[in-house]
């Protein structure tokens, strides 16, 4: 609604405007990128007269996905469930909101169907949280592979990562051009720092936070010194970690680098082009370990991330080299600090310097006030 408005100070008229935002940004980031709304004209009528009662009742149950819950589904059979997921595919409304409806209430048979859902969101219009909120399954239904351009993320952004219980697998890619200078961008660009590891690490010592991370790639972080590899070590789920355009945080000879508790992997499978890809080849070790977790699985990407280096034909390698560390000697099975540390012992490795936080009742917001 319009209004008249005289600045009583300056002697100036103007018109106010009040209006609510796009409806697609009050629905909440789910219905950002995505319509929850069956298509205008889509499988209305029937060329053989009225259209069967199942089929009205369909379009009428699909007509706004926005009020669809698992728990409205509880008491419906799967085969109808079926039935509606396959009307979802012919009308291309297949949203992730429905992906993990279908997901929580039905895990075993929708995960034979529909194993794998993809989503990237390269222009980010909503924050980083609701972002995540939208990867997260708190009841650990599905499994996340994670893909961050850093360049859209602030501090708070990466030290929240660990909300997201479900994640098996993390890359953080900062453009090769914004990491040499991360000032001149506006705002600056965010890359990871030795304080922000430091605060996965103290978060997982009292949480169930990065309790089934497995992998993870860096791509162009050089704030990383080589005492985050020890942090990392101490993320007591995390067996590869993948680096590129790190020159900080590898050591140069192994024996240095064994301390940490990581080896080079010389002999390593084709490398894949996406972290998705690169998590599947090392899931394979996993098979089998009671603290994996099973289910379907969310390739999920928030904001831009370099392009792949190119292979070249006929040979089995990237152009760029990148490094692949694994961890040493620790079982995938072993979730007990006390045991890493006595493994650590009889190796000959270094004992990693337990965390101690100064306040266990601070926030995250307060920790970080301090570090920096």
């Amino acid at each position: 609604m319009a209004q008249r408005v005289v600045d009583k100070a300056s002697g100036q008229e103007y018109t106010e405007i009040v209006s609510n935002p796009a409806s697609r940004f009050s629905n909440g980031p789910a219905w950002i990128h995505e319509s929850p709304f069956w298509p205008k004209g889509r499988e209305e009528g029937s060329p053989n007269g009225a259209s069967p009662l199942k089929h009205i009742a369909m379009t009428k149950l699909l007509s706004d996905q926005r009020a669809l819950t698992s728990k409205l589904f509880e008491n419906v059979p799967w085969q109808l469930a079926s039935y509606l997921w396959d009307c979802l595919g012919r009308s291309k409304r297949r949203t992730l909101h429905m992906w993990k409806v279908f997901a929580t209430t039905y895990p075993s048979q929708f995960s034979k169907i529909e194993p794998y859902r993809s989503m990237k969101i390269e222009g980010p219009q909503a924050s980083m949280r609701d972002y995540l909120r939208l990867a997260a399954s708190e009841c650990l239904i599905w499994q996340t592979v994670l893909t961050l351009g850093a360049s859209y993320a602030r501090v708070h952004d990466l030290v929240e990562l660990g909300t997201v219980k479900n994640l098996a697998a993390l890359e953080i890619a900062t453009p090769e051009h914004l990491a040499a200078n991360p000032e001149a961008t506006e705002p600056p660009a965010t890359a990871l720092t030795d304080r922000i590891i430091r605060c996965w690490d103290e978060e997982a010592e009292i949480t169930d936070r990065f309790k089934y991370l497995r992998v993870m790639v860096l791509k162009n972080q050089r704030l990383l010194s080589e005492t985050s590899l020890l942090y990392l070590w101490r993320l007591r789920s995390l067996q590869y970690l993948v680096v590129y355009g790190c020159p900080g945080l590898v050591p140069e000879t192994p024996s240095k680098l064994k301390l940490y508790g990581w080896m080079v992997v010389d002999e390593k499978p084709y490398p894949p082009h996406t972290l998705y890809e690169f998590w599947k080849v090392c899931s394979e070790e996993f098979t089998g370990d009671r603290s994996t977790l099973v289910g379907p699985v969310l390739d999920f990407q928030i904001g831009q991330v370099p392009s792949p280096p190119p292979r070249k034909r006929g040979k089995a390698k990237y152009q760029l080299s990148a490094i692949y560390l694994q961890r040493i000697g620790v079982s995938t099975d072993s979730r007990k600090r006390k045991g890493h540390q006595s493994h650590g012992s009889q190796s000959g490795q270094q004992q990693p310097r337990k965390a101690v936080m100064k306040n266990r009742t601070k926030d995250i917001g307060d920790m970080l006030s301090e570090f920096f």
